[in-house]
């Protein structure tokens, strides 16, 4: 049988491949940069009207004028919550050149996340509890406290006041990071779907439903598993575990 002849490559065609591929990357690039910078612009002038509509709203609670500004208030925060995650998701695509992995103090980790979320708690009348642990891992420190800062946020903001606990416990070779409410929980078919981008609690107003597709992603790229157990009325717990470094 004779060999098969393949077909002379086409002039051009490899650069002309080349070429298109570089400008995609620049135009995602670009896109990646005006979703960043106006993602934050935005929010301004978002909490110039926020505030405003709180002064202007009537005292009298019942009216329907009540009504309507209480609405135009959670719109506001709701588009201020998504512009929010939109800016975090393109900078960390953008501006994060990979994962900096290397030993990192547990305790550093954990007085970030103190220092960072205690104010929100203590505004939301939530009870919010740090067990730290000594210890050193193998993690990003930025990428870590975004992704538990995540899930504190969303503790805080769905646990209906119940009490959030963040602590850490050894198993073998890994350090497990674990944030547990005792909220309302997940409903069981929402649970399947809750890393895509873009889906929402039944009773979640705010925010683009990013949340927790960045959660998923920073944890993949980390190669920290991230795992979760929620039955409705009862809470939830997020465990993520780092390897350890000792």
């Amino acid at each position: 049988m004779a060999p098969i002849q393949l077909p002379p490559p086409v002039p051009g065609l490899i650069e002309t491949r080349c070429d298109r591929i570089a400008s995609l990357e620049h135009a995602l690039r670009q896109r990646n940069l005006l979703m960043a910078t106006m993602g934050h612009d935005l929010k301004q002038p978002l909490q110039i009207i926020l505030r405003a509509v709180e002064r202007l709203a009537p005292e009298t609670p019942g009216t329907i004028e009540c009504f309507w500004a209480d609405a135009a208030i959670d719109q506001v925060m709701r588009i201020s919550d998504g512009l929010t995650q939109l800016a975090d998701v393109a900078a960390l695509a953008e501006f994060h050149p990979g994962p900096d992995v290397r030993k990192r103090n547990l305790s550093d980790i954990f007085a970030d996340l103190q220092r960072n979320w205690r104010l929100f708690a203590a505004e939301a009348g939530v009870d919010l509890r740090f067990v730290p642990r000594s210890g050193r891992v193998h993690t990003d420190h930025a990428l870590v406290c975004t992704i538990l800062g995540n899930l504190i946020g969303n503790a805080l903001k769905h646990g209906a006041g119940a009490p959030v606990l963040v602590g850490a416990r050894r198993c073998g070779a890994t350090m497990v990071c674990v944030v547990q409410d005792r909220g309302p929980g997940i409903e069981e078919e929402l649970q399947r779907r809750m890393f895509a981008p873009g889906v929402r609690g039944a009773t979640d107003s705010s925010g683009m439903g990013l949340g927790l597709a960045l959660v998923r992603q920073l944890a993949d790229e980390l190669g920290h598993p991230l795992s979760f157990t929620s039955r409705p009325g009862a809470g939830t717990r997020f465990a993520l575990a780092l390897p350890c470094a000792d």
